[in-house]
């Protein structure tokens, strides 16, 4: 699989993580912005996890992007996701960093199709708090049916995807995992 265009070309909510590493690619409000939406929903639920209040879980959200701000972007890009995970272990614990649950993620954004890509992704960030009736009313798909179709198309995607990431780590941090 490769880019039929280049990540510039692409929306900044389309693009895999590097790119968001990446100085000059985009503004770096823009990047840092997009970063924080993708995730903060899974830095809060890992702190939830962790036993933390709503309240504590979201100062937690706060406190890693606050500290992890003078680091972006960084370089290289490719290991980006790795220094935002350094200070998410920090602020709400080792025990409670879920190494498949915040790495993951990567390699949605080297899938193809959009609207696998953006399901798979909205399957992420709701976890099992979401259910396919649910996807199907928001992707107005016909049904359950539809929607089990195409989450299976994009598991098929996510593991071509996987081979795709740039960093070894990555790789193996998702090697084998299999969102659904």
């Amino acid at each position: 699989m490769s880019w039929p265009i280049k990540p510039t070309d692409r929306f900044i909510s389309e693009v895999p993580y590097e790119t968001l590493f990446t100085p000059g690619e985009f503004a770096s409000r823009a990047a840092f912005t997009e970063l924080h939406r993708r995730m903060r929903r899974t830095i809060f639920h890992m702190a939830k996890l962790s036993g933390a209040p709503t309240r504590e879980a979201a100062a937690a959200v706060d406190k890693v992007f606050l500290e992890f701000a003078p680091e972006f972007p960084g370089n290289p890009p490719a290991l980006g996701l790795r220094r935002l995970a350094r200070i998410v272990k920090k602020t709400i614990g080792k025990d409670a960093f879920e190494p498949f649950y915040f790495y993951a993620q990567a390699a949605i954004y080297y899938m193809d199709d959009p609207l696998e890509r953006e399901m798979l992704s909205r399957l992420y960030e709701m976890g099992s708090h979401i259910s396919e009736a649910r996807l199907a009313i928001e992707f107005r798909l016909s049904g359950e049916a539809e929607t089990g179709r195409i989450l299976t198309a994009a598991v098929a995607s996510f593991r071509l995807a996987q081979q795709q990431l740039p960093a070894d780590e990555l790789r193996l941090m998702t090697e084998g995992y299999f969102p659904l």
